[in-house]
């Protein structure tokens, strides 16, 4: 098998980390498996390599973390992440999550604060990455890139700044293959000379500009996975047939079937568990709750998802659309926990956004027995065939309509084994050994 180096540089947890995560986990059949990120991940298989010798054995870190691990001042970006206090400025509208409305006031104050929540979700996430053999790599600092001039500064700041542990790591694990999570991760690449290894940006992603993907390509000329046959085909102008391949995120279906629910009852529950973000189309559902109300005034919603500080204004004005359409049974919950347990609480689950490239959730959503109901554009085109899922036009009145049918209906029972982590690990080793012989070529 391949050595292979997964590296990510994603500021943001969330759906592409914990799918990265689990690619991780999986490829275990790998000779060495090394990642790199904003403070995730890194060993799987027997012997670390030279870089990372002193560390495993407990004794001196190499030069290269020397920093990281004798407990120094981490990067700013990563500084209070890493201490366990405050998140950082970047994330700390995450973190904190926003404060709730009237409307849900009581219901908001019997639960755990969202600092404390995400705090011990990092510490159950990092005992349970030890459980498995992992232990720190090398932490990259990196920012949003924006498209703005700033942001395109900022993205060449960073890349001098890392251009130098990141060759050192390079030659010294020696990757056969160099799999970079999302093009974001791929950026970094560019900017170092040539490399040897093959180079294979997995893409989860529909909203990245096409510059973006045409630097990438000119500078890396990589093999492209895509999550869904609608990622891979914004590649089909630059990279050929034969360098790009679908691959599927892979889900601990045993362990989503088996999570706990938040609330006891969820019948009549709808839920949609999103970033409140304007592409997810939050309005959308709320106008649709507000006719399903009026034929059904049983029917509670609730509105799961992460903030981000640009946001703010958007998660304000929901509340107030919420207001003016009176809409009742009606939760905010505004912090960056796990949506699972709040799916496992709900009946149906509805997502509405604007080019999803995949659509997460609602795998989840049919692992709990939950019935989804998505519009044109809110999934992948492989999902709509699962038996469990309503295809919905982009209108309030046609949502509403899907969603209470939704909720008549039985529980499904559909096929998921193909987003399985062993159909995964099973693709990978395929896609690895396939992008290795047409190396060799």
């Amino acid at each position: 098998m391949p050595r292979v180096l997964f590296i990510d540089v994603a500021p943001f947890a969330g759906g592409a980390q914990t799918s990265f995560r689990t690619l991780i986990e999986c490829a275990e059949g790998c000779d060495k498996a090394l990642a790199v990120g904003d403070g995730l991940w890194i060993w799987l298989g027997a012997e670390p390599a030279p870089l990372q010798a002193k560390q495993q054995r407990g004794a001196e870190p190499a030069p290269l973390q020397a920093e990281q691990q004798r407990g120094a001042e981490p990067a700013p970006l990563q500084a209070e992440q890493q201490r366990g206090a405050e998140p950082a400025p970047l994330q700390a509208g995450q973190q904190r999550g926003a404060e709730p409305a009237p409307l849900q006031a009581e219901q908001q104050r019997g639960a755990e604060p969202a600092p404390l929540q995400a705090e011990q979700q990092r510490g159950m996430e990092k005992r349970g990455m030890e459980k498995r053999g992992l232990c720190p790599a090398l932490r990259l600092s990196t920012s949003h890139w924006r498209a703005t001039l700033g942001g395109f500064l900022r993205y060449r700041w960073e890349c001098w700044k890392n251009r130098g542990p990141l060759l050192e790591l390079i030659h010294s694990f020696k990757p056969d293959i160099i799999h970079c999570n999302t093009v974001r991760s791929a950026l970094m690449l560019c900017a170092l000379p040539r490399l040897e290894a093959i180079i294979i940006v997995h893409d989860r992603d529909l909203r990245m500009p096409s510059k973006a993907r045409h630097y990438v390509v000119k500078h890396l000329s990589p093999f492209i996975f895509a999550v869904s046959s609608t990622v891979c085909d914004k590649w089909r102008e630059i990279v050929p047939d034969d360098r790009r391949f679908v691959l599927f995120n892979g889900f601990d279906l045993e362990a989503i079937a088996s999570t706990k629910p938040t609330l006891p009852d969820g019948r009549n529950t709808v839920i949609i568990a999103a970033d409140f973000e304007p592409w997810k189309c939050h309005q959308l559902f709320l106008d649709a709750i507000a006719l399903a109300q009026k034929e059904h005034p049983q029917l509670s919603a609730i509105l799961k998802g992460r903030l981000r500080p640009s946001s703010a204004k958007y998660l304000e004005e929901l509340r107030n659309h919420v207001k003016e359409c009176d809409i009742k049974n009606l939760r905010f919950i505004v912090d960056d926990t796990p949506a699972l347990p709040w799916i496992a609480s709900a009946q149906v689950l509805v997502t509405c956004s604007e080019n999803e490239p995949f659509g997460r959730t609602a795998i989840e959503a049919l692992a709990l027995g939950k019935r989804v109901v998505a519009t044109e554009t809110a999934l992948a085109p492989e999902l709509f065939g699962l038996d469990g899922v309503t295809r919905s036009k982009s209108s309030a009145l046609e949502l509403s309509k899907a969603i209470l049918q939704a909720i008549n209906a039985p529980h499904p029972a559909p096929d998921l084994s193909r987003f399985s982590e062993e159909a995964l690990t099973k693709e990978l080793k395929r896609l690895y050994a396939r992008v290795m012989a047409k190396k060799k070529g």
